[in-house]
């Protein structure tokens, strides 16, 4: 048990070392991983049901106690973050494929690697939990009307395989995971202490499959990539925090929600890319690639955002924070 918990934290503490050279390894070794293909909804239900396991329904009660904050959170999330990357698509002149992963990063809830990023930037990890968690049950209808608004007269979209897909490996793990939680809460929390280990497993493994599957397509990607991928993680969280501070939302409220619009579930969007928009292998490694970048970069904003000051005497909520310090120790 202590070595699968030391385990557990050397996997989270070095996650984007790990993925890369994961990702490194399904490039020239792709054997490895050919296998996942058929198993994506599988891998990402198991992921959202980690995630599930750590959630309560008092994370939803949180966001009563702060509805601006939540309304902006969200508007950040989706509307924000989406506008920006429209943008970035069209000033960047985006071929069709590159066009369609980032609008998916975009369209995409936040990733559970938000309440960490939130944690070290000293934010309100209550509201990022709980914007987490409600972006990720909304998803399901709001990402795939983004898309077919966005993108349903650039290219062709399986809308309903989509919506199929997100019920599949979203909705019901965290049903299920929430269920679970409510009707053996002492047998969860034995084992929901490896739920984070389980969800970087299977992204990892998503990552390899997903990079395996699509090597001649890495091949033509270029540097408007790399570009697109940094801009889009720097505009939808540096925007959302001056959309944020100009609509009142204060400073430790503002840091989880800019993060949370920032730091998408962007295996999510390669794996909707997959399932949707399969005549474009590129728009999956795309969002691959921003998850990478998402996964280096991310600490790096968190650690800068907790040097600033906090001048405006808020406070944060507090719950869970023993559960976050233990992730980042």
């Amino acid at each position: 048990m202590e070595l699968l918990n030391k385990v557990a934290k050397t996997l989270q503490q070095n996650f984007a070392i790990f993925t890369i050279v994961i990702a490194l390894a399904a490039y020239f070794i792709p054997d490895l991983f050919l296998w996942s293909g058929p198993y994506m909804n599988l891998l990402m239900g198991l992921v959202i049901f980690g995630m599930s396991l750590t959630m309560e329904m008092k994370d939803f009660k949180e966001l009563f106690t702060a509805p601006k904050a939540t309304i902006v959170g969200l508007l950040c999330v989706f509307v924000v973050s989406t506008a920006g990357t429209l943008g970035i698509v069209y000033g960047l002149q985006l071929p069709t494929a590159l066009k369609v992963g980032l609008l998916l990063c975009a369209a995409s809830p936040g990733g559970n690697i938000t309440n960490v990023l939130t944690f070290i930037a000293k934010g309100d990890v209550a509201l990022s939990i709980g914007l987490t968690s409600l972006a990720t049950f909304l998803a399901p209808v709001i990402t795939p009307s983004l898309c077919l608004l966005l993108l349903g007269e650039v290219t062709e979209m399986d809308g309903p395989g989509m919506i199929k897909t997100m019920i599949i490996s979203v909705i019901i793990p965290l049903i299920i995971g929430l269920l679970l939680k409510a009707l053996a809460k002492d047998a969860v929390l034995k084992v929901s202490q490896f739920s984070p280990m389980i969800s970087l497993v299977a992204i990892s493994i998503m990552t390899g499959g997903l990079v395996a599957g699509r090597r001649e397509a890495l091949l033509s990607l270029n540097w408007k990539t790399l570009v697109g991928g940094v801009l889009f993680l720097a505009f939808s969280a540096g925007l959302s925090y001056l959309i944020a501070k100009f609509l009142g939302i204060n400073q430790f409220q503002r840091r989880a929600v800019s993060i949370e619009a920032g730091f998408k579930n962007t295996v999510l969007s390669a794996m909707l890319a997959g399932v949707s928009f399969s005549q474009y292998p590129e728009a999956a490694l795309l969002c691959i690639i921003v998850a990478l970048m998402a996964a280096v970069l991310g600490p790096v904003y968190a650690n800068a955002l907790a040097k600033i000051p906090i001048t405006d005497n808020s406070e944060p909520t507090s719950i869970k924070k023993t559960v976050i310090e233990e992730e980042t120790a």
